[in-house]
């Protein structure tokens, strides 16, 4: 009997240890989580640009490079004839 209740008290104990331990664990990967988030959405706010601004964000490669583009053969010219 005394076994037992030595059995049920340390469970009692470590689940209570357990659940105070994931309770700090939870409560500080939500705040990296949301401090994430946060500094996310201020370097996309930092990023926006004002009125008149202009930005490229791609430039194309040369003509040149490309490949696939001016295979479709030559161009000829036909007439309508009337009849």
């Amino acid at each position: 009997m005394i076994k037992f209740l030595q059995f049920v008290l340390i469970f009692i104990l470590v689940y209570y240890l357990l659940k105070i331990i994931f309770k700090y664990l939870i409560k500080r990967f939500i705040n990296r989580l949301n401090n994430t988030v946060n500094n996310q959405n201020n370097n996309y706010n930092n990023k926006t640009k004002k009125e008149g601004e202009i930005s490229v964000d791609y430039i194309p490669d040369d003509d040149k490079n490309r490949k696939g583009e001016n295979d479709f053969g030559e161009y000829i010219d036909f007439e309508d004839i009337k009849e």
